[in-house]
């Protein structure tokens, strides 16, 4: 373990704008305040390379105290709640300020495999030094006295962020101590553009079985974290990729490395997923459907007779299926799997300026009008992701969207409930044909009789009043009556 070392010379000083948080804490407790990890590593960052400094949220570290005589001195000052007071950590709300967490200073000893196995001790005996030394890479092992600016880092931490480094404080111990930072790592690669050093790296390899141990939920947020934060995400994915990570985190997206495409495209199959992703929009729904869009092409590739080489029909269809579980996997939130399944499942759609409307209509209504703009994103993002010159195809892309703007700059009918009836009309005109008794409950039948006028309204907008939907559905509910 390389040990801690305060290093303040003038050069090196950090000052932090302050906000009314800091203020209050410092009439608190003075000196004994120090801002910890992300905040001071990001304006070395600044200070380094240039990078933008906007932090959204602080941590707090005092030393010297404990958690009674912190609330006691906060007093009226703040809302204090104990969420995390068993590891020594409070949630601290200044008013009219975003919520802090507040800590003492920690040591931890693992006693097993995961992030909860962790021997905690935290007081006023332990240092500053003491908690950097238990955080996981050099370049987090930061902190800084809020009052003198004074910079306390742990030896070499300074020199990795000065150099773009990546290096896990306690070797492969830090992994086996949280397999979660494997992923952190990566995510950390792909935000600032850090290399993880070798010897982290082949940690990293040696511990990949070990995020078995993490909960998906975990796994997901810090993806997440990569895929929206990161200009480059795919520098991440790829990290993953290399120790080993990958298969067990994304199953089904190692599947394209090395897998051949055809004349169309430059990259095998996973490299054009990589390149999708840092095309597409930094929205984690974008960036998920990115990633993802061609993911069921190795299990649809079948030889192709004509010279282009290889085919891959339905591989939008395979693909939509293993998306839906992956993110339900990774726990995410339904609305999200669902678009980003739709996404996946309609990315293959003809973009042909010169197609009906009808057509468009459909295509309106399978991806739907919520999801219509980020599927143009989508589309705009595969095709740069080709690797080939792609000026003439993404002209007629555009050519596309503005016919199917103006389309629905007319309003026309595109779900069952823009037709000028609805199913208490089918209900009763089943009624009036006998078909059904007098107060029947509506079945999928209801359903049914909708979704085909709807059908023929797409194909023929003149049909959309009420008199003409009446006819069509007594036609429809006849033939019904006659195959009964």
């Amino acid at each position: 373990m390389r040990e801690a070392v305060r290093c303040w010379p003038s050069e090196m000083r950090v000052e932090l704008d302050w906000i009314k948080t800091d203020r209050v804490l410092a009439d608190a407790f003075g000196p004994s305040v120090y801002i910890v990890g992300g905040p001071v590593r990001d304006k070395l960052r600044s200070l380094f390379h240039g990078d933008q400094f906007d932090p959204k949220d602080r941590d707090y570290v005092i030393v010297g105290h404990s958690i009674d005589e912190i609330r006691a001195k906060l007093g009226e000052r703040a809302r204090i709640d104990a969420v995390g007071a068993s590891f020594g950590v409070l949630k601290v709300t200044v008013p009219d300020e975003a919520t802090v967490d507040v800590a003492l200073p920690r040591r931890e000893r693992s006693t097993g495999s995961g992030h909860r196995d962790f021997e905690v001790q935290s007081g006023p005996d332990v240092t500053i030094e003491e908690d950097q030394a238990r955080r996981d890479f050099l370049m987090n092992a930061l902190g800084v006295q809020l009052i003198s600016g004074e910079l306390v880092a742990h030896a070499g931490a300074i020199e990795d962020v000065r150099h773009k480094r990546i290096t896990a404080i306690n070797g492969r111990q830090s992994f086996v101590d949280d397999p979660l930072r494997m992923l952190r790592a990566a995510q950390f690669s792909a935000r600032f553009g850090f290399q993880v050093e070798d010897e982290t790296r082949r940690h990293m390899l040696a511990s990949a079985s070990l995020i078995a141990n993490v909960s998906p939920e975990r796994i997901s947020e810090e993806l997440g974290k990569m895929l929206v934060k990161s200009a480059r995400p795919s520098e991440g994915i790829r990290i993953l990729h290399d120790v080993n990570l990958l298969a067990a985190v994304i199953p089904g997206l190692e599947e394209g490395a090395g897998v051949e495409q055809n004349d169309f495209h430059a990259h095998d199959v996973l490299q054009h997923n990589l390149a999708a992703l840092d095309a597409s929009r930094s929205k984690l729904e974008a960036r998920w459907a990115a990633l993802l869009h061609d993911i069921g092409k190795p299990r649809a590739r079948s030889r192709d007779k004509t010279s282009y080489g290889y085919t891959f029909h339905g591989h939008e269809r395979v693909g939509a299926d293993m998306s839906r579980q992956i993110l339900t996997n990774l726990r995410l939130p339904n609305a999200l799997v669902d678009r980003v399944s739709r996404l996946v499942a309609n990315h293959m759609y003809v973009a042909d300026p010169a197609q009906s409307d009808s057509a468009i209509k459909r295509l309106i209504n399978r991806v739907g009008l919520d999801l219509l703009e980020e599927q143009f994103h989508l589309r705009r993002a595969d095709k740069i992701a080709s690797g080939l010159p792609q000026g003439r195809n993404l002209e007629r892309n555009e050519q596309f969207e503005r016919r199917v703007y103006d389309l629905l700059a007319a309003r026309p009918a595109l779900a069952i409930r823009d037709l000028a009836v609805d199913g208490r009309d089918v209900m009763r005109a089943m009624i009036d044909a006998g078909v059904r008794p007098p107060g029947f409950q509506p079945g999928p039948e209801v359903g049914s009789i909708l979704r085909d006028l709807l059908d023929r309204v797409i194909d023929a907008p003149e049909l959309n009043t009420r008199d003409a939907l009446k006819g069509e559905m007594i036609a429809i509910i006849h033939r019904m009556k006659g195959g009964a």
